[in-house]
């Protein structure tokens, strides 16, 4: 029922199909190798017990790949991370398989050991050939897909930089009318104080620095272009519900490089903001502390939550609704963090959501 709830019935039901068909790849070419012993040999035990040997080994073989692939954490991630229709076209392409081995075995059947020996062999090749070949496919369009993001985070890369600048010239021009117009600001402060208006001089005044600060905050600044341009841009679609509060600083030549700091930062400001955009009860904030020292780089990022979330399993699943669409942002954050040989933490305490990634 919870998986009907859920609505991973239909997943869980391919996955586990899949598995079934699936075993003929391992299952196959120890069945051939029997299969040609058995005629070969006149050993009587071998009749009697190559049933059990050959569920022994198959099942010593499967045991060991599942711990091989178990042990490695990214390959086990990527399996995690396939759409069904992998495991839909996968059941098919086993059923089509199991169906031309059996006509195999049937058409060799009783032509004589050396002609069984070589179609079942040929067949074995052909099918393993054909597995392959799927899974070949379903790599190859994994990196196309993962091609297409990466250049589009580029593309979105290089146009924050190109944002950023322009939020910097206009910054730059404010300055600049600024300090044209300074010296009429100080002669209209003096002509207030000369008539002892005081009152009117620190409207004046307050006036001014509402300015000034209104105008500051709007460009985020860390030392950073990339982080200061994501940064400022998240902060921007935030609007006002959302309270942006950022700390710390990231040396303009950090140690990670602008592209994989695009990655972490928009992947994980975007979740952020989300998150928040999703609240209905907490005040809606987002927290980010940087901080780079001796080639050491620390980015903290928080945000508050009212849903449970199981921290293991993020990065292999996504609550949006395009599920084809999304879900990879987490786990291209994890193997960004991964070429650094640096740590990512996440964690949930007091009804807090907090990503923490040293590098």
């Amino acid at each position: 029922m919870l998986m009907v709830f859920e609505g991973k019935l239909r997943e869980i039901l391919l996955e586990f199909v899949f598995t079934l068909f699936a075993m003929d790849v391992v299952g196959g070419p120890i069945g051939t190798a029997f299969h040609v012993i058995g005629r070969a040999t006149t050993v009587k035990w071998w009749d009697k017990y190559q049933d059990i040997l050959y569920e022994v080994i198959l099942t010593v073989t499967i045991t060991m790949i599942i711990f091989t692939v178990h042990g490695c954490e990214k390959l086990r991630r990527e399996i995690k991370g396939l759409s069904w229709y992998y495991y839909a076209s996968g059941v098919l392409v086993c059923f089509m398989v199991g169906l031309v081995r059996r006509y195999v075995y049937m058409f060799g059947e009783g032509q004589g050991v050396l002609i069984e020996n070589f179609s079942e062999i040929l067949c074995t090749c052909l099918t393993e050939g054909v597995y392959f070949l799927a899974i070949a496919l379903i790599v190859i369009n994994e990196f196309r897909k993962r091609y297409q993001e990466e250049s589009l985070l580029k593309s979105k890369n290089m146009e924050m930089l190109k944002e950023y600048h322009r939020s910097q010239e206009h910054h730059m021009r404010e300055v600049r009318k600024i300090q044209h117009d300074i010296r009429n600001h100080l002669l209209m402060i003096e002509k207030y104080l000369e008539q002892g208006k005081i009152n009117e001089t620190k409207e004046y005044l307050n006036q001014m620095a509402g300015e000034f600060t209104q105008k500051r905050e709007k460009i985020i600044d860390v030392g950073n272009d990339v982080a200061s341009t994501i940064l400022s841009m998240e902060k921007e679609r935030g609007g006002k519900e959302i309270d942006f509060y950022c700390k710390g600083c990231l040396a303009a030549g950090s140690v990670v490089s602008d592209y994989d700091l695009c990655v972490i930062l928009s992947n994980l400001l975007s979740n952020a903001r989300e998150a928040c955009e999703r609240l209905r009860q907490k005040e809606k904030k987002v927290t980010v502390l940087l901080k780079e020292e001796q080639g050491e780089v620390s980015i903290i990022i928080k945000n508050p939550i009212e849903w449970d979330v199981n921290v293991e399993k993020l990065g292999t699943y996504t609550t949006k609704k395009e599920k084809r669409k999304h879900g990879y942002g987490l786990s291209n954050v994890m193997e960004t963090v991964e070429r650094y040989n640096g740590e990512i933490k996440f964690r949930v305490k007091d009804g807090e959501f907090s990503a923490t990634i040293r590098i």
